[in-house]
């Protein structure tokens, strides 16, 4: 009730030798919410404190402050302990884009000698997401040097964004087939937008290994219509893969080209699959085409007598959208209660 009135004794008591005194000091600043920024500070300094709790305490307020402890997270970044610079990373991580003004000093911070102090700068540079692209060249050069996996790498510049897209281009020529897998999920998350790398999605589907190609197809799927000049080896794909990779690749033929049929007929042979993964893969890649999907709507409808297929098929119908409402409706007065659950929510 004494608000701002009351955080300088607070803050007194949260320097006191007695760890109870500090955690309870701790609680105290806790209950006064936005009063509570006049310690942000002290708080700061006690993230180092010799208690877990609290430290674990002082995390918590602080997190919840909002933009106005960026500064002095920022200063933190160049403390000489190593657990404090980790501290304040793994805030600035927790806040997201609220943290974008401290994304020049996280460029920095992933040239820290220690590489677990680099993976934490590029774990808060992907949660702050599109506003980290500043860092891309740092991003780069942490990658180079080998701090990071490329696993850990293509995920955070999958969620920065398109701005990405020549950074992953650029590491995909110095990679192998399995860092490759992970830049082309990577692609795929991105979406239309990383078109760019169409043509090292279309040769990894001739010429990687199994899991790069079954990626690519599903990247390509994801990218949609700019994806149309992979279509010569996505058919090839269709041709000489394995069953999965054949609906795969029928997925993202669909879904590049809706006016073509072949694809969408390939995924409605595959929902009969006798092979679980085949099946299910059919009945989301259709999900996935949406509205000109439609004919499929027969095949769908059988599928639910399969249990593994009655989300991703009743999901399909969902987003096939007006042409399969009569068939919803039904659904939601089947007899079956998972079946009218499954319906109602998707």
């Amino acid at each position: 009730s004494f608000g701002a009135a009351a955080v300088p004794p607070i803050v007194e008591a949260l320097g006191d030798a007695d760890a109870r005194i500090r955690s309870h000091a701790a609680d105290a600043l806790d209950e006064l919410g936005a009063d509570a920024r006049a310690a942000i500070p002290a708080l700061v300094e006690r993230l180092t404190d010799q208690q877990v709790f609290v430290r674990t305490q002082a995390v918590v307020i602080l997190s919840e402050l909002g933009a106005d402890i960026v500064p002095l997270l920022v200063a933190r970044l160049e403390d000489e302990e190593p657990n404090v610079r980790h501290w304040a990373l793994s805030l600035l991580k927790d806040m997201g884009h609220e943290a974008a003004a401290a994304v020049p000093a996280l460029a920095k911070a992933l040239a820290d000698s220690r590489d677990s102090i680099a993976l934490a700068a590029m774990a808060a540079l992907e949660a702050i997401g599109p506003a980290a692209s500043p860092a891309l060249p740092e991003l780069m050069e942490v990658l180079r040097r080998g701090s990071v996996t490329y696993a850990e790498f293509a995920r955070a510049l999958a969620r920065i964004g398109p701005a990405s897209v020549p950074a992953i281009l650029e590491a995909w020529r110095g990679s192998d087939f399995g860092s490759r897998s992970c830049l082309a999920h990577a692609l795929g998350r991105i979406g239309p937008e990383a078109k760019a790398g169409v043509p090292l999605l279309a040769e990894a589907l001739t010429h990687g290994g199994i899991y790069l190609r079954k990626v690519a197809a599903t990247s390509l799927r994801e990218i949609g219509p700019d994806a149309r000049d992979a279509g010569p080896a996505l058919v090839q794909a269709i041709l000489s893969g394995s069953p999965q990779l054949r609906v795969l690749a029928a997925a993202a033929i669909a879904r590049i080209d809706p006016s073509s049929n072949e694809g969408i007929s390939i995924l409605v042979e595959a929902l009969s699959s006798e092979v679980p993964d085949v099946a299910y893969t059919a009945a989301e890649g259709l999900g996935k085409v949406g509205p000109d999907a439609a004919s499929a709507i027969p095949a769908l409808l059988v599928a639910l007598d399969k249990d593994l297929l009655v989300e991703p098929a009743i999901i399909a119908l969902a987003r096939i959208g007006p042409a399969a409402a009569p068939a919803i409706e039904k659904l939601l007065r089947h007899e079956h209660d998972g079946i009218r659950r499954a319906t109602a929510a998707a």
